[in-house]
């Protein structure tokens, strides 16, 4: 479950002791800020307060007036217990701020594939204000949607070949085997390059991504399948983040290095870039200046 403000005020993030995050890490913003303009720092907090113990979000001192209104009624009737007792809550991965590189009329490096929304980097920055999403895909919707028709209304239409669409049926237990590869994409991900990481641990997870690569051979061997297709993707993914976070050696916006902790303009301003070297499978990497800055 995801939390979204509004947050009434009279709710806490408190620790296990039930000491008020807010107030115990000095901040100068309530809540829903921290949730909406600071998650960036919000985030550090809550995934060093689980470190140590359970945190959690404190409806019970909300007087009882407030639970008869939006959104707190929708609330109260998902589980009545938030009036209660406090829940336990953690960060969560919420927006991948890198991203598909495309040009001014949102097309990528293929010809004829247009992209937008939050496959795309290079929109947010460093970081990502909330309430962005919706502003994003309607701005670079348009855009990708203008630039597809265009190209297509120029491009003739041939038939599809042979064997450009390829899938089947898998049986339950080799679903289970790809969905279980899946899981452990998600959990080697959050664990090495979680909110916060550090050359080691990215070290370690770049090297059990290669791992599982070499076992994802093995049940492409057995055929290809939409769901593998899947997976194949997440796993490219996790190695690509790994691989440009061992390669920005600072701390900027809502990425963060604990052993480069601090923002370093003289050398990191700028973008990196992965390309897939096709014959190899690793990525050959560059930089490219933030330009206006």
């Amino acid at each position: 479950m995801i939390i979204l403000p509004p947050i009434p005020r009279d709710a806490r993030v408190i620790d296990s002791k039930g000491e008020d995050l807010i107030k115990k890490h000095g901040l100068q913003f309530d809540l829903n800020e921290s949730i909406l303009r600071y998650r960036d720092q919000f985030t550090l907090i809550l995934s060093r307060e689980t470190e140590k113990g359970k945190v959690y979000l404190d409806y019970t001192g909300v007087p009882e007036e407030k639970w008869e209104n939006p959104p707190l009624n929708r609330l109260g009737k998902v589980n009545p217990d938030f009036r209660n007792r406090p829940f336990s809550i953690a960060p969560a991965v919420h927006f991948f701020m890198g991203g598909v590189e495309i040009d001014g009329r949102a097309q990528t490096a293929i010809s004829g594939l247009f992209a937008a929304g939050e496959v795309i980097s290079g929109v947010h920055g460093a970081n990502r204000v909330g309430g962005n999403a919706l502003t994003e895909c309607l701005v670079f919707g348009d855009i990708a949607g203008e630039s597809a028709a265009r190209y297509a209304m120029g491009t003739s239409r041939g038939k599809p070949k042979r064997g450009m669409v390829r899938g089947k049926f898998q049986r339950k237990s080799e679903t289970e085997g790809i969905k279980e590869v899946f899981r452990e994409v998600q959990n080697l991900t959050w664990t090495h390059a979680g909110p916060i990481r550090n050359a080691k641990s990215l070290r370690e997870g770049s090297s059990k991504i290669f791992e599982m690569e070499g076992r994802l051979t093995d049940l492409e061997a057995a055929g290809r399948s939409i769901e593998l297709n899947e997976v194949k993707g997440s796993v490219l993914i996790s190695k690509a983040i790994m691989r440009a976070s061992l390669e920005r050696e600072e701390s900027r916006g809502a990425f963060y290095r604990e052993d480069f902790p601090q923002r370093d303009d003289d050398n990191w301003l700028k973008n990196i870039l992965l390309t897939l070297d096709g014959e190899t499978g690793d990525f050959i990497v560059s930089h490219r200046p933030i330009e206006g800055l």
